[in-house]
């Protein structure tokens, strides 16, 4: 690993050097069955107070084990090259929780300044697997930040074939952006249409800022089969997130657009969690279902989500928006489904799907919609929906 001094200072009472940042710059074996980790984590360690870890090998690195960011604390970690789960280990997934981890830090910038940089999870050796295993509801990520994680910029990045999901942010984690980014997922199983892979999914963290974002995901196609089938979910915000703001996004083929996904990353919220402060414009989507609230399994406690704003949203294809706190009970063989409609109690309140265009059919009007019994309240409002039919918006 070669290691550069960026800043010295001379102090007049001493004639040592006092280094002010380090650069790294960590080598790659250049081959594919070998563990670049090691040196990766090395290099975080060496340079990670206040330093930059350049990451620009030619051959690009091998992962077999997480990389875990956790000791950088006001650091530039530079990805110029490709970063890729090294391959045949189909259960690398299952054995981890995490590629990257973001923990308990401040200041952490993971970037490309090049726009060269690539981190890919090589999903389709998971996808490809012969070993059975069931849907994964708040499966492994590509990049986890959590543990009050402050201070966090990820930005400029080219994200690949995730297995499950590819940006965490949980844990009581804030001040986080996420910027100029693409995640782009193939042959993705499609019976794991609706939980692989999520772009980025949040829980538990706030002041979040996400913007020119491109997701796109494939499911695998065959002779019987040629058409590629929408699969996965661009964003899914969950209880406990607050004071985020999503702008310039496009989610193309996918089943889940920006949704409010109660139970996403957890079925067991504290009883009185909340969710406050979303907005989300110039949203771009094609797919099955676009915006507004679902339920995957949390329903029994009374949740109040406020001020959740769609403003600015384009559909190609798909159901514009959509409330259903039961979606998760009536769409499964958990027990008792039926008795979801009756029992579900939430509150939300400032719910606001504006200036929709493209094929978004009629502009609901109905004082009652997304209210499922009299004992839940939802307030939405709607305004400025512009439909044109075949989908062309001008």
């Amino acid at each position: 690993m070669a290691l550069r001094n960026i800043l010295c200072s001379l102090a007049f009472v001493s004639s040592s050097c006092t280094v002010i940042a380090k650069e790294c710059l960590p080598a790659a074996s250049g081959n594919e069955t070998g563990d670049d980790s090691l040196g990766i984590n090395n290099a975080i360690k060496e340079c990670g107070q206040n330093g930059t870890i350049v990451l620009s090998s030619p051959q690009g690195y091998m992962l077999r084990t997480p990389i875990d960011l956790s000791p950088c604390k006001h650091c530039d970690v530079q990805v110029e090259s490709l970063l890729k789960v090294g391959p045949g280990q189909p259960r690398f997934w299952i054995d981890i929780g995490h590629l990257i981890y973001i923990a308990n830090t401040t200041g952490v910038r993971l970037r490309s300044v090049t726009g060269d940089g690539v981190i890919d999870g090589n999903g389709e050796e998971w996808f490809n697997r012969t070993e059975w295993v069931p849907p994964q509801w708040n499966g492994p990520a590509l990049i986890k930040v959590t543990n009050q994680a402050n201070d966090i910029t990820i930005q400029n990045i080219a994200l690949t074939n995730a297995q499950s999901r590819y940006i965490q942010l949980l844990g009581n984690s804030t001040r986080l952006t996420l910027s100029n980014l693409t995640m782009h997922s193939r042959n993705v199983l499609p019976r794991e249409t609706e939980t692989t892979p999520f772009g980025i999914e949040t829980s538990e963290s706030s002041l979040i800022t996400i913007s020119d974002v491109l997701m796109d995901f494939r499911s695998k196609t065959s002779p019987s089969s040629p058409n590629s089938l929408p699969v996965g979910n661009c964003a899914a915000f969950d209880l406990g997130t607050h004071d985020l703001s999503m702008h310039n996004v496009r989610c193309n083929n996918v089943w889940g657009g920006a949704l409010v996904q109660y139970g996403s990353v957890s079925a067991s919220h504290p009883p009185d969690i909340t969710m406050s402060n979303l907005l989300i414009s110039n949203f771009t989507f094609s797919g099955v279902k676009a915006t507004g609230f679902q339920s995957l399994g949390v329903w029994e406690p009374k949740y109040v989500a406020r001020n959740i704003s769609w403003d600015g949203v384009t559909v190609y294809s798909g159901t514009p928006a959509e409330m259903n706190i039961c979606y998760y009970r009536t769409h499964t063989n958990t027990p008792y489904p039926n008795t979801c409609p009756p029992r579900v109690n939430t509150l939300v309140t400032d719910l606001w799907f504006k200036n929709f265009r493209g094929k978004v059919g009629v502009m609901p009007t109905d004082p009652g919609w997304g209210n499922w019994n009299n004992i839940s309240h939802v307030e939405a409002h709607f305004e400025n929906w512009v439909d044109v039919g075949d989908g062309t918006v001008t």
